[in-house]
C-alpha cells in the first residue's frame, strides 16, 4: 500500500503543469463564445485540480504519457471519455481506506507514512511550482485550436 500511495503521489506530481491546468480550464470551466472565440474563466481550485488529476490518472498508463508530452492528445481519436465529469477524488483515499480494512486505526496511516519518507512527492504542497503561469482566457483558443474548438462544441451541447 505504501508503494501504491507513493506512486500515486508521483504521478499526481507529474501532472502539475500549466498545460494539465490548461486542460483542466479547457474541461471544466466556465467559457463564452465570442466572434468564434472561445473565452474561458481561469479559475482553477486546489483541490479541484487535484481531483482532476487523479480523475487523469484513472485513464490508464498510455493515456497518462500521451497527455504529460501533449494535452491535445485529448482530441487525437485515440481516446474516449465522458467529460461531464472530470474528478476522480476518491483516488485519494484508497490507500487508506484498504489499510483501514482489517485495522481499526482509521486515520491515513498510509498516506501519512508516505508523506514522512518522500516530502518531494507532496502533490498538495504549498511549495509546488509550475514551469510557468496557466493561461485562461481566450490565449487558449490561441495555443490549443482544435481541442479547445473540440471540447466547446462538445460541452455547448
Amino acid at each position: 500500500m505504501i508503494l501504491f500511495e507513493k506512486t500515486l503521489q508521483e504521478k499526481l506530481s507529474e501532472l502539475y503543469t500549466a498545460e494539465i491546468a490548461e486542460l483542466s480550464i479547457i474541461l471544466e470551466c466556465d467559457f463564452k463564445k465570442e466572434n468564434e472565440v472561445y473565452i474561458f474563466d481561469d479559475y482553477l481550485s486546489d483541490d479541484g485540480f487535484i481531483y482532476f488529476r487523479c480523475w487523469l490518472l484513472l485513464k490508464g498508463k498510455n493515456f497518462f504519457e500521451d497527455i504529460k508530452s501533449d494535452i491535445q492528445s485529448f482530441v487525437s481519436g485515440k481516446y474516449s471519455f465522458d467529460v461531464a465529469d472530470c474528478w476522480a477524488e476518491g483516488l485519494l483515499y484508497v490507500a487508506d481506506d484498504a489499510y483501514a480494512q482489517n485495522h481499526e486505526d482509521e486515520e491515513s496511516i498510509i498516506k501519512d507514512t508516505v508523506y514522512e519518507l518522500y516530502p518531494e512527492n507532496d502533490y498538495d504542497g504549498m511549495n509546488r511550482s509550475m514551469s510557468r503561469e496557466p493561461k485562461g482566457g481566450a490565449d487558449l483558443h490561441t495555443m490549443y485550436p482544435k481541442l479547445v474548438e473540440e471540447i466547446g462544441e462538445l460541452r455547448s451541447k
